[in-house]
């Protein structure tokens, strides 16, 4: 699955912050659906690629949106939690070390 997220400002996966722009998300890259990349628009820069946690899309959550934010302090760029591939139930929370995993609407 690939989807094309615009995002207006910062913000963060486990390991890298990216600026507001355009980023394509892939999941079901041979061998593996848990296995997540983000990359450029165009596909020429890859910046993220790891192993996620299969979860349920939450209750109440639109089926129109597709990023979940975690909580996080106004000085920092919001983590990416979750991500949910259009039309699917099931997303890909991403693993980051210790800290709040408690899911939270965010938008994109």
């Amino acid at each position: 699955r690939t989807n094309y997220l615009t995002f207006s400002a910062p913000f963060a996966l486990p390991g890298v912050t990216l600026p507001a722009g355009s980023y394509t998300f892939e999941s079901g890259i041979p061998g593996s659906y848990d296995v997540v990349r983000v990359m450029s628009r165009d596909r020429g820069q890859l910046y993220f690629t790891a192993f996620t946690k299969r979860v349920e899309r939450p209750r109440g959550l639109p089926a129109n949106r597709q990023i979940v934010f975690g909580e996080g302090s106004a000085r920092v760029a919001p983590r990416v939690q979750a991500w949910f591939p259009v039309g699917g139930s099931i997303g890909h929370e991403l693993v980051y070390p210790a800290g709040n995993r408690q899911l939270v609407q965010g938008t994109n």
